[in-house]
């Protein structure tokens, strides 16, 4: 979840039209949902949104909807623990840097930092989904957009140069398969991890836009 862009990051209330992010974690969520538990969930994208984001009715702000999505996908961690790729990760997916690692060695995040983080983070997707497919991306489904959202929590689209490619020409079909065909994808798929379905999710909503 590295970016190395240094262009203007766009708001994400500017870019998607909303009120500012505000998330609220129940304090029962924290430490007790994994990510690999969220992501072993089988079926497609939009039955496992259904069965793990309580928020799924056609009323749900979009962004709202996302967040959840990503938050059943990711878990809610209060202490630093390392993700699939051993990167020391703490709340919803963060990515701690090493000059964050010492402020959050030893402790547990209260519910208000956890939030913070997210919604920053967030933001700062979301900015760079809209600086690189531009005006193209509020064309796309809501499922594409929330995989979209997705998958640069992990760093697999993001780091994709050729399926940002497909997406943005909307070639949905030929997105998924470039999207599955990385060595992360399949060494997730021989060990069994959550991450290989969670991919297949994604791709799945890329091809339903066809």
């Amino acid at each position: 979840m590295h970016f190395g862009n240094k262009n203007k990051i766009i708001n994400s209330n500017e870019a998607m039209d909303v009120p500012p992010i505000q998330f609220n974690v129940p304090a029962a969520h924290v430490q007790t949902v994994s990510s690999d538990q969220a992501a072993t969930s089988k079926g497609s994208f939009k039955d496992f949104y259904k069965s793990n984001v309580p928020s799924f009715n056609a009323d749900s702000m979009f962004i709202h909807k996302a967040a959840e999505y990503i938050k059943a996908n990711e878990g809610v961690k209060s202490k630093l623990y390392k993700d699939s790729k051993g990167k020391w990760t703490i709340g919803i997916g963060h990515l701690v840097t090493s000059d964050e690692l010492e402020n959050y060695k030893g402790r547990a995040l209260d519910d208000r930092e956890i939030e913070s983080l997210f919604a920053k983070d967030m933001n700062l997707k979301i900015g760079h989904i809209k600086q690189y497919f531009g005006s193209v991306y509020d064309s796309f489904p809501d499922n594409v957009k929330i995989a979209i959202i997705d998958g640069y929590f992990r760093g697999d689209i993001s780091g994709s140069p050729e399926t940002k490619k497909l997406l943005k020409a909307g070639l949905f079909k030929q997105a998924a398969r470039e999207y599955l065909n990385n060595k992360e994808y399949r060494a997730a798929v021989a060990s069994g991890s959550g991450v290989a379905l969670r991919m297949q999710r994604n791709a799945a909503a890329f091809k339903s836009a066809n």
